[in-house]
């Protein structure tokens, strides 16, 4: 909120854009950047002034003037996705399919009703995924869903949905990654003949 940090966030980005030749930039949780997040999470509690302008608005439209072809994207949740597209974010994940593919196993009638009623440009900057590095090894997709059916889900991301889809380190082999130590975790019959 302090126009000396949004300053340094734009030389942050500037930075970053700068080393990825304006390649792209992905902001991890950027709903909490968001103006009533920070009014209603810090300014207010502290009794502090609030914003009326929303920072990252003001930084994305800097940094898109000075870098044009840079692609930035962003986590969020809290169903914040369609209004970070709306401050100038080019892409945003988008969790209710993984959640309705992994851990509800919705059925095809509620995606197909999402698909439909979510409107078309938002699809079109949506990143889709089914393994999300941060889940715990417990809840990864290659504890719950097999290797064929993790494929069907990524037929059904990548065919259903204008947005792009995003495989993750080695997904498309049916491995999965966790977090912190990064060890492989491999699916059951590959790990029987070892």
């Amino acid at each position: 909120s302090h126009p000396g940090l949004q300053t340094k966030l734009g030389e942050v980005l500037s930075y970053l854009l700068d080393l990825t030749n304006a390649g792209a930039v992905r902001m991890d949780m950027a709903h909490y950047a968001m103006k009533n997040h920070v009014n209603d999470a810090w300014l207010r509690p502290l009794g502090q002034r609030v914003l009326e302008e929303e920072p990252l608005e003001k930084i994305l439209s800097k940094s898109k003037a000075e870098y044009p072809e840079a692609w930035f994207f962003a986590e969020a949740y809290e169903q914040k996705e369609g209004l970070l597209q709306q401050l100038g974010l080019n892409g945003t994940y988008d969790s209710y399919l993984y959640h309705s593919l992994v851990d509800e196993r919705r059925p095809a009638s509620e995606i197909i009703n999402y698909l439909t009623r979510v409107p078309a440009e938002y699809l079109r900057n949506t990143i889709h995924y089914i393994l999300n590095h941060d889940d715990p090894p417990g809840q990864m997709i290659a504890n719950i869903m097999g290797p064929d059916e993790q494929m069907a889900a990524m037929a059904v991301l990548s065919a259903a949905s204008a947005g792009n889809l995003l495989i993750y380190a080695d997904q498309e082999k049916g491995f999965s990654r966790g977090k912190p130590n990064a060890n492989w975790l491999r699916p059951a019959e590959v790990v029987e003949t070892i």
